[in-house]
């Protein structure tokens, strides 16, 4: 090991309380997804939005390998709201339509959207932990009346912008707690797509309402992939790169070989005829430092139909 400019070699006793260490905080990592994702299963069942057939909910989770430890207290609200408005930002500028509030929780920060009248939870719930660990759930709508009926009965539309969106914002929020927290280097981050009513989702293409996958679950596997949090948190590149790997990952469960939303480098597509839209996008890649490319759908092979 070093220590500053020498090298130390350890001794095997040394490499033995290492290696225990090391396997110590696997365990724990394994143990915090699992308790990270049954909380999230909890808090989606009581959305006051869990009744509604109209959507279909990304649950997602991040555990870091190496954890923090954050002090909750006053002014952990203001830092969460701090790092939703940043993620906001990151995440194409597609997530901002929402006000969000945050309110303290049992050794974590909650975000949620807004409250009004008695509901407290309608389609956004973060849980922040101490240890820079956290989960969200973000209930996600098609841009048209949903679900729809085909012979074989209801449909629950999702188009592949909005899912990278929300993806985008939910790895965001969740690495920049994870090292606002104090924790450093890898974690795991988890998402899965789920329909409450076990409505069977569709993916469609955002011009036709096209459906684009060959199966229509009513749930996908969580998906994981493993993520520098420095790195995710620093560059907006970066950050894509994951978003595009979970992204491909859940549409696999649709029988759709690859995303045509973002390419393999993080890449942004702007497909079909150009639109209001695209100058949006490419002002926001400007900022970041991250790359589009105009596409015309014509020209593209299509191998998922």
């Amino acid at each position: 090991m070093r220590r500053g400019t020498t090298t130390v070699y350890m001794t095997e006793a040394e490499v033995s309380v290492a290696y225990r260490a090391r396997q110590e905080l696997i365990g724990r990592s394994v143990a915090v997804r699992a308790d990270l994702e049954a909380a999230a299963e909890r808090a989606m069942s009581m959305s006051p939005l869990a009744d509604a057939e109209d959507v279909a909910w990304l649950v997602t989770a991040l555990a870091p390998d190496l954890p923090g430890d954050a002090p909750i207290n006053p002014g952990s609200l203001a830092q969460a709201l701090v790092i939703w408005n940043a993620a906001c930002e990151r995440a194409m500028k597609l997530m901002v339509g929402f006000g969000v509030e945050a309110r303290i929780g049992f050794r974590s920060v909650l975000v949620t959207d807004s409250t009004y009248a008695d509901q407290e939870v309608r389609g956004c719930l973060f849980e922040l932990r101490s240890d820079g660990s956290g989960f969200g759930v973000l209930a996600v709508r098609a841009p048209w009346p949903a679900p729809f009926q085909d012979r074989y009965g209801p449909r629950l539309m999702i188009t592949e912008p909005e899912l990278l969106a929300n993806l985008s914002l939910a790895v965001g929020v969740l690495a920049a707690h994870a090292v606002s927290s104090g924790a450093t280097g890898t974690a795991t981050s988890t998402a899965r797509l789920v329909s409450f009513h076990e409505t069977p989702i569709v993916p469609v293409t955002p011009e036709h309402r096209t459906p684009r996958g060959r199966l229509s679950p009513t749930a996908t596997p969580v998906v994981r992939r493993t993520l520098d949090v420095d790195e995710v948190t620093r560059r907006v590149p970066g950050l894509l790169v994951v978003v595009r790997d979970l992204l491909a990952e859940l549409l696999t469960a649709f029988g759709i070989a690859n995303p045509e939303a973002i390419e393999n480098d993080g890449t942004i597509r702007l497909e079909g005829p150009p639109v209001d839209a695209w100058a949006t996008t490419e002002a926001w890649a400007d900022s970041f430092g991250a790359s589009v490319n105009r596409a015309d759908r014509s020209e593209r092979p299509r191998t998922n139909r």
